[in-house]
């Protein structure tokens, strides 16, 4: 019979992965934060800002969530 991994790990884990996903959406703020003119950008461009940050917004609340979940398990 196999065991479950101790949720506790797995919640440090999947907090690693927030850490990066928030660094990730850090830069893409500072990205758009630099723009000097954003008129000049191209709606293609800001169509691929919006559905990157989208996706890492989606990834990260997945992790919270699922770091809130083992955190409750662990208890």
């Amino acid at each position: 019979m196999t065991t479950l991994p101790d949720p506790r790990i797995e919640a440090c884990a999947k907090a690693r992965l927030i850490e990066t996903r928030a660094q990730a959406i850090a830069g893409f703020a500072r990205q758009l934060s630099d723009i000097r003119d954003p008129t000049s950008i191209q709606p293609e461009e800001w169509v691929s800002y919006s559905q990157s940050l989208e996706a890492l917004l989606k990834e990260i609340t997945d992790d919270v969530e699922t770091v809130i979940s083992k955190a409750q398990h662990a208890i």
